[in-house]
């Protein structure tokens, strides 16, 4: 995982007016966060340094999984997504 991290982008999103922390901070978005590898992931990449976005289609689970990072000193934000749902996915881009 040490190289994914290297190689990690800041989303898209970035740009966008929505984001409230600093620019200087890389954002990444990882879909299916709320548990599994996306946790795992979530978690590596803030540790070093990354704000978190965990897109998740269960909105209480995101946040639940959000919790926790944050917790452990992540800054980590739950995004209601299904990548399968255009709606959705128009949704949590607006």
């Amino acid at each position: 995982m040490s190289g994914a991290i290297g190689n990690a982008r800041a989303h898209p999103m970035a740009d966008k007016g929505r984001m409230e922390n600093s620019m200087s901070k890389p954002n990444v978005l990882i879909t299916g966060a709320n548990k599994g590898i996306g946790l795992a992931a979530a978690r590596q990449l803030g540790e070093h340094g990354y704000t978190v976005w965990l897109g998740c289609r269960d909105a209480g689970r995101g946040e639940e999984a959000a919790a926790s990072l944050s917790d452990a000193g992540i800054e980590a934000r739950a995004l209601t997504l299904d990548v399968t749902d255009p709606a959705s996915i128009q949704a949590a881009a607006a």
